[in-house]
């Protein structure tokens, strides 16, 4: 797949996943879409990463998706159950044990 063919969503994806690996990282990031289809919050991993300040910087919860769903208050966002989480393609059974997700082929929605 080109570069030029990808939804914006996902190319920032894996520009916060290169990111992520250039600070010593899991190579990971995510973003979540609002109903409109705009980016409400991104994150990348900073679990390993020492130079981050982010409070969830050298933690077992610096994943990614944590990152960009500590944006969100749900008072600001009263149609989250809406939105959708963008991330690339890994075993989720983890991360969805503790939550209300819903998983699809390539997002997980916030149900």
């Amino acid at each position: 797949m080109l570069w030029e063919t990808l939804d914006e969503c996902w190319k920032e994806v894996f520009r916060l996943s290169w990111e992520s690996y250039k600070n010593g990282t899991i190579p990971v990031g995510a973003v979540i879409l609002d109903e409109n289809n705009d980016i409400v919050a991104k994150g990348r991993n900073v679990s390993y990463d020492k130079k981050s300040e982010h409070i969830l910087a050298g933690t077992t919860i610096g994943h990614a998706e944590m990152v960009a769903l500590i944006q969100l208050k749900k008072s600001d966002h009263p149609n989250i159950k809406n939105y959708r989480l963008y991330h690339p393609p890994k075993n989720t059974r983890v991360f969805r044990r503790g939550m209300n997700w819903e998983r699809t082929p390539d997002i997980l929605k916030m149900c």
